[in-house]
């Protein structure tokens, strides 16, 4: 255990050097792959893209940076917050997209007269009652 103390990290425990770098290169390479892939798939897109969740990266990842800035010394505490920062910059990206974004007729809800349709003599009826024969 003092080991890991020492050298402060779980991998510098049992790497060095060149090794170690590789290593921490390949699993970060892994992680944007999978991430990249995941949030391809249609229910996280869907999550991700809501304004709820996009307001809570930003808050909560700009928040996280600015705290990481002003109590990390050195290279680390700025290397910390400028990588939450560049998170809560694209969750801030997302959330300008979606106020921009045109909306079509397709996204919005139907409207109160869609709901009837018209009978073949001309009169509106419920859409419902078309579809079970009653007129």
């Amino acid at each position: 255990m003092s080991v890991l103390v020492e050298r402060g990290t779980a991998s510098g425990a049992v790497l060095d050097g060149t090794q170690k770098n590789v290593a921490t290169f390949a699993g970060i390479a892994v992680s944007m792959l999978a991430g990249s892939r995941i949030a391809k798939k249609p229910k996280i897109k869907a999550f991700l893209s809501k304004s709820s969740t996009l307001w809570f990266l930003f808050l909560f990842n700009g928040g996280v940076a600015a705290f990481c800035y002003l109590t990390m010394d050195g290279v680390k505490g700025i290397a910390t917050a400028a990588g939450m920062g560049l998170v809560s910059l694209g969750a801030a990206a997302g959330l300008l997209a979606n106020r921009r974004k045109p909306t079509t007729a397709a996204d919005q809800p139907q409207a109160r007269t869609a709901r009837f349709r018209r009978t073949s003599r001309g009169s509106p009826a419920p859409a419902g009652c078309i579809r079970s024969g009653l007129f």
